[in-house]
């Protein structure tokens, strides 16, 4: 089977050639060319150490940087904006337990040996690229076509509990069903995922959230269903049982918001969830999603009038994408979003017609921690009328307010 190779690789394979070494297209690029989809990174694969690649590439017009010494990895890229990864022929031995990292590893000179490092068939896929011929020592590429995932053998797992989430993760992103015999082993040896840090485990439940996006024909939901039939769900979600409602009919910006929400969580467990003693996002994001949470809550339970839903746009206008992503009441609240605009109704402070600064110059006695809580009690007022949205009424109500005392 030919598949399409970027000029530049062909050009790179001819330099390997010219020194007596075969260079192999590995792994994801020919999986997915195999199915017709060429949108992948390209990861090339030979016999050649990382630093006999430097040197057989000085010169030429590819340039080297390198990646990790002890795994034998490089980047190579040409002038001509492309780039793929490079790796040495290698095998690895690991302690016990799912670390993920081996403790040695050994470059070697045989396809074979490398083969036998990788942990699905369709995965172990290598392309000759000047005979322009697929090696196949798995079956990868009839498993391929048959859209399964199966392991190379029975030890995939056994000394890298991540390959259970990439399991999980590539079956969703390919819509692949996994083989009954690599599902059994899966559940078996799911335990390995206690010795995989948070970083690893949240980067894939993140690709897990958006795997119908990789490639146009995946499945998100496939990955959280499946992450709960493994039993791996426990080091994700920290449960074994989600009902999911939410994450199936929302849409991908409130995936996430989705999830904790059909999981139960309330805004005060967001923190364990997604903090440093959970699956460690950044503050921003953690920040973020607990206001969603909160606010659907709030949306939920006491928002019922249009006054109160045009209140509640204005105090969570920074998460009304996931809100409405949310298909909760969205309808609503898209309907008195279009009042708002209409009518002049700010949905926010930057579009209030006065500023702190105006306020103070106007009111030199109230003191500079007061302002923000009058701007605030300002943008209030305006939902009630478009029209009071203008600077001379708003200055005449802090200052009545101001008469009665309300901020001095």
């Amino acid at each position: 089977m030919n598949i399409i190779v970027p000029k530049e690789l062909k050009i790179l394979s001819s330099l390997f050639a010219l020194n007596g070494t075969p260079l192999y297209i590995v792994g994801g690029y020919v999986r997915n060319a195999v199915l017709g989809i060429y949108k992948t990174d390209i990861d090339t694969a030979a016999d050649s150490t990382p630093e006999e690649v430097i040197k057989l590439l000085s010169g030429t017009q590819f340039s080297c940087k390198e990646q990790s010494k002890k795994m034998g990895t490089l980047k190579i890229y040409s002038s001509k904006n492309f780039e793929c990864e490079y790796t040495a022929f290698r095998n690895e031995q690991y302690s016990e337990g799912g670390n993920h990292k081996p403790i040695t590893v050994s470059f070697k000179t045989d396809i074979i040996e490398d083969a036998k490092r990788r942990d699905f068939t369709c995965n172990a896929l290598y392309y000759d690229i000047q005979k322009q011929k697929i090696i196949d020592f798995y079956n990868g590429q009839k498993h391929t076509l048959e859209h399964t995932l199966k392991v190379i053998s029975d030890s995939v797992f056994e000394s890298d509990g991540l390959r259970l989430l990439r399991l999980i993760r590539q079956s969703a992103e390919l819509n692949f069903r996994i083989d009954a015999h690599t599902f059994n082993l899966a559940c078996k040896e799911v335990d390995k995922l206690k010795d995989i840090s948070a970083e690893r485990i949240r980067v894939e439940f993140e690709f897990m959230l958006n795997a119908d996006e990789k490639y146009g024909i995946g499945n998100h939901m496939l990955a959280m269903e499946r992450l709960l039939k493994i039993g791996a769900a426990k080091y994700v979600y920290k449960t074994n049982s989600v009902k999911f409602k939410y994450l199936r009919q929302c849409e991908e910006i409130s995936r996430l918001t989705a999830l904790i929400i059909d999981m139960g969580l309330k805004e005060h467990d967001v923190f364990v969830f997604m903090g440093a003693k959970g699956l460690k996002f950044s503050n921003r994001i953690i920040n973020k999603t607990t206001l969603a949470v909160s606010a659907f809550y709030e949306l939920k339970g006491s928002v019922k009038s249009a006054l109160s839903l045009r209140l509640f746009i204005q105090k969570y206008y920074t998460v009304l994408d996931i809100l409405l992503g949310l298909k909760y009441k969205n309808i609503q609240i898209e309907k008195q979003l279009q009042i708002m605009r209409s009518k002049n109704m700010p949905i926010s402070l930057s579009e209030l017609n006065i500023s702190g600064i105006t306020l103070m110059r106007y009111f030199p006695k109230v003191t500079a921690n007061k302002i923000g809580i009058i701007l605030h009690d300002l943008l209030c007022f305006t939902a009630k009328n478009g029209n009071l949205n203008k600077q001379n009424l708003l200055l005449n109500k802090v200052g009545n307010d101001i008469k009665q005392n309300k901020y001095l």
